[in-house]
């Protein structure tokens, strides 16, 4: 229920528009601190990867990540990879104003890979959010196929759908 009010003082009109819950809102102000929501994930191997297939250097998923006090656990909704036949996710962590932190795994399981488990992204991702988008790096592992590179610096990013 939305109500409005209306205010006349010498030929000006001033409209207010509250929600039903007594709050003014505004549609267009992305959240300042993370909440939960579904996101559109993407993850891009560190430069020092580049012994990595190209089609595990930058890989992308839908997620909803859901927020219960501080803590936030990541639930797999889809990818964007074709070849994808399947995926997995095991990501867990905290939030703390803008600041998220998922410690877990991906794995995919990619037509026309020689493994089963084709893809593992794993180890501990530290971000930011800013607006509708959360920047970040993955301290871990990715591999795809035979091939695994370690590093620090593996770039996370979460935009809001």
């Amino acid at each position: 229920m939305i109500t409005a009010t209306v205010f006349r003082a010498a030929g000006v009109v001033l409209l207010l528009s509250a929600t039903a819950c007594g709050g003014i809102s505004n549609p267009a102000s992305p959240p300042s601190d993370f909440s939960s929501g579904n996101f559109a994930m993407n993850i891009v191997a560190s430069n020092t990867c580049s012994t990595l297939a190209d089609a595990g250097r930058n890989r992308g998923w839908r997620l909803n990540l859901v927020k219960t006090g501080s803590s936030v656990i990541g639930y797999m909704q889809g990818w964007s990879d074709k070849a994808t036949v399947s995926s997995q996710t095991t990501l867990a962590g905290t939030a703390n104003g803008s600041s998220l932190s998922l410690t877990g795994s991906i794995y995919d399981t990619v037509a026309g890979c020689a493994e089963a488990l084709c893809y593992r992204a794993e180890g501990t991702i530290t971000a930011t959010q800013s607006g509708n988008v959360i920047n970040g790096t993955l301290n871990g592992v990715l591999t795809y196929e035979f091939t695994t590179c370690s590093a620090t610096d593996h770039k996370v990013t979460f935009t809001r759908e």
